[in-house]
């Protein structure tokens, strides 16, 4: 739910969901849908790209990219 600059959410699912939409309003719609990617939420609203076979190509090189980052040790 949204009311001026509030946004709430209730569940797991939900703020997921939430999440991934203040994503997409500050950075618009490809950053959040790479981290849907990446962390494999594939129910399908707010973005449908939670698998490799619904991903765009270009979210799919940008979450490997961002993913090998993850991996990298921290000093």
């Amino acid at each position: 739910m949204r009311n001026g600059r509030t946004a709430t959410a209730a569940g797991v699912s939900a703020g997921i969901d939430l999440a991934l939409w203040l994503v997409g309003d500050v950075f618009g719609a490809e950053q959040p849908q790479i981290a849907q990617l990446i962390i494999e939420y594939d129910p399908q609203p707010p973005y449908d790209a939670g698998h490799v076979g619904k991903a765009s190509r270009a979210v799919r090189r940008a979450a490997t990219a961002q993913w090998e980052i993850f991996r990298r040790p921290a000093i």
